[in-house]
């Protein structure tokens, strides 16, 4: 019975349990709704991000030798 009042309230009432962006710090589950932007900003945010992952010559000798 009681689930049934609060159905109407249930979003509002996360919100207000809900921490603050600040405090949750994840990228996929901030406010203002823009995941795929809010993913791409924290992944070019970290360190290195941009330039080549140490293993790469392995990838790049391994795709050769099969061609």
């Amino acid at each position: 019975m009681l689930c049934a009042r609060l159905k109407p309230d249930a979003v509002a009432l996360a919100d207000v349990l809900a921490p603050t962006d600040f405090v949750l710090n994840s990228a996929l589950g901030h406010s203002n709704g823009k995941i795929y932007q809010n993913l791409q900003a924290a992944i070019l945010q970290g360190p290195k991000v941009m330039e080549r992952p140490d293993w790469w010559q392995v990838v790049a000798q391994a795709s050769k030798a099969k061609l």
